[in-house]
């Protein structure tokens, strides 16, 4: 870690947050609100994030090209899931593709587990507001449930790092 920066937590933190899209094929966000401001110049490590659309929302892929994005992001302003956008910090998708009869079945581990802590700095660092869920569908006939598991850690930051944070998430022009 950097300068003045200190692990605060000696063991990972665990939020657990779902989301219901307010309909079918409708982008949709929550803030997770953790009593943490940009003020506390802190931010979270996220070395894990397992995602896990509900078992109904699974069931509702029906046909080729069916999908389920999941996503945190720091704006709930932006108008799509897009692995371009700089306010989408993380994202997966899951797709379905029929190749061959539709009758064939194919057998999958939930949640669907991303292991950061591999990266430089074992995770991604993020400031604790804004902080949202997103998740949206195409496909689907109802509104997705979806679920997440976020691992991290406090990270007291230096006021230059925590400045420097914040450029990266383009809160200043």
């Amino acid at each position: 870690m950097a300068g003045g920066s200190k692990k605060m937590d000696k063991y990972a933190n665990v939020l657990t947050a779902s989301l219901t899209l307010s309909a079918a094929n409708t982008l949709s966000f929550d803030e997770l609100k953790m009593g943490l401001s940009l003020f506390d110049k802190v931010g979270l490590l996220i070395s894990r994030i397992e995602y896990e659309p509900s078992g109904g929302t699974l069931g509702e892929m029906t046909a080729t090209g069916d999908e389920v994005r999941l996503a945190i992001t720091t704006s709930d302003s932006i108008s799509a899931l897009d692995v371009t956008d700089q306010a989408v910090i993380h994202m997966m998708t899951y797709k379905r593709f029929d190749a061959g009869t539709a009758a064939t079945a194919t057998l999958y581990t939930l949640p669907f587990v991303y292991d950061l802590s591999t990266l430089p700095g074992a995770g991604i660092l993020i400031t604790p507001r804004p902080w949202y869920i997103a998740g949206d569908t195409d496909g689907l006939a109802s509104a997705a449930v979806l679920n997440f598991r976020f691992y991290f850690t406090v990270i007291k930051l230096s006021p230059a790092e925590y400045f420097e944070l914040l450029e990266t998430r383009q809160y200043f022009g």
